[in-house]
């Protein structure tokens, strides 16, 4: 939810300010939300509840959130930087065609959880994730 909702949001700021804001805003998003969601991990649930309170699934959703703006701002940022490094060139195709098929590979993951090859599946969107960002670089 939170990378659909702030694409429109990041490309609109990277296109007019560049990527040096989108990048430092997804460092302190990324960072806030992993720590947020890590505390809220090791506390883990009291001794009597059975169930997650209700404030503590409200901080687990926006610390999720934060996950996927950050995500989403770093990919806007490497993106439009590579557009305008090398215009009209495959880089710029190849890094959005691995974008995609990250998302392609996750669904089929999903669709797959319960056979064997799962973890395959996970190691394909991994891989996937980080061609991407080398080829930002």
């Amino acid at each position: 939810m939170g990378s659909s909702l702030s694409s429109p949001v990041f490309g609109r700021i990277v296109d007019s300010r560049g990527p040096r804001i989108l990048l430092a805003c997804a460092f302190i998003s990324l960072i806030s939300s992993y720590s947020g969601i890590r505390l809220l991990y090791d506390f883990g649930l009291p001794q009597d509840a059975k169930s997650l309170p209700t404030l503590t699934f409200g901080a687990l959703i926006l610390c999720l959130s934060l996950v996927g703006s950050g995500d989403s701002a770093a990919y806007s940022a490497s993106v439009n930087s590579t557009a305008k490094t090398f215009p009209d060139s495959a880089v710029s195709q190849m890094i959005l065609t691995l974008i995609l098929a990250k998302s392609l590979f996750l669904v089929l993951a999903w669709i797959d959880y319960g056979s064997g090859h799962f973890w395959l599946w996970i190691v394909i969107i991994y891989l996937l994730k980080r061609l991407s960002f080398v080829f930002c670089w």
